[in-house]
């Protein structure tokens, strides 16, 4: 986007207030581009002016009050300035109709892909960032496995730090390791541990409701988050290893305090109290 930013500028129109701090002679408020490029630098003296002069400086009850001067520079502005309206206050506008923003920026930019059938899965509304992101990381096969570093030439042990008995992959921490698939047995909610069908945007066994789906989610992305965390601690950090047990705890204790945020798992929970035993 920084690199686009002279192409972007076509894009932007300015709304001027009556009372606008723009910048009268250096901001680009009239056709694209500022006065002292359409007009010179000359315009700033020839108008009584100064170089930090803000718009304002130039109207008085709503109406524009520029120079009198009958320079031609000063009379080509008096004839730009008849086409430009004073509205109540400053707007920047992206492509003419929105207010511009980094987000509706990069929207308008971007070209927008087809979502992956996973994504509900690990971006929904309950869902924990710093979860998310090792979850989304790890459904496009780009957290940095051991097998990865082989193939990057590296000379180290390719078998999984967690179960010591197959090759560490994404899929096969994700859905294969031993160790993973006896804390999301955890789960309240019945999940499946087929990387095709978490692929596919499957992640619960059979029909299941929205809401607890959506715990079914959130439980799974707080386990891979806490599985990943744990590899990374037995290989940098020599932190020994944590029985599947007290991790489970931590699963659980981190969904407890997600949950407490949650003011729609609340109302939830008073239709159907049984929910609460998923946080336990």
């Amino acid at each position: 986007m920084f690199n686009l930013k002279n192409e972007a500028k076509r894009f932007l129109s300015y709304h001027v207030g009556c009372n606008s701090r723009l910048m009268l002679w250096h901001d680009p408020w009239i056709n694209h581009q500022p006065l002292v490029s359409l007009l010179s630098n000359d315009i700033v003296s020839l108008s009584d002016s100064f170089n930090l002069a803000p718009i304002c400086s130039i109207i008085s009850n709503r109406a524009w009050k520029p120079s009198s001067s009958n320079h031609v520079l000063v009379m080509e502005l008096r004839r730009l300035l008849q086409g430009v309206r004073i509205f109540s206050r400053d707007e920047v506008l992206w492509n003419g109709n929105a207010k511009a923003s980094i987000p509706v920026i990069w929207d308008s930019c971007r070209r927008i892909g087809i979502r992956p059938p996973w994504f509900d899965a690990v971006w929904h509304s309950w869902h924990i960032p710093k979860c998310s992101f090792i979850f989304w990381l790890m459904l496009q096969n780009r957290l940095l496995t051991r097998d990865k570093l082989l193939n990057f030439g590296l000379n180290v042990d390719p078998s999984c730090v967690l179960c010591r008995s197959q090759p560490e992959s994404n899929v096969h921490i994700g859905s294969e390791c031993l160790f993973t698939s006896m804390v999301l047995k955890s789960c309240p909610v019945p999940v499946s541990f087929s990387w095709n069908e978490w692929q596919a945007g499957f992640f619960t066994r059979g029909r299941t409701s929205r809401v607890k789906s959506q715990f079914a989610w959130l439980y799974v992305g707080v386990v891979l988050y806490l599985i990943w965390r744990e590899r990374n601690n037995r290989i940098h950090h020599n932190g020994g290893s944590c029985h599947v047990d007290s991790l489970i705890v931590s699963v659980k204790r981190m969904v407890r305090e997600k949950a407490s945020t949650l003011a729609s798992l609340k109302k939830e929970i008073s239709r159907d109290p049984t929910l609460v035993t998923f946080l336990y």
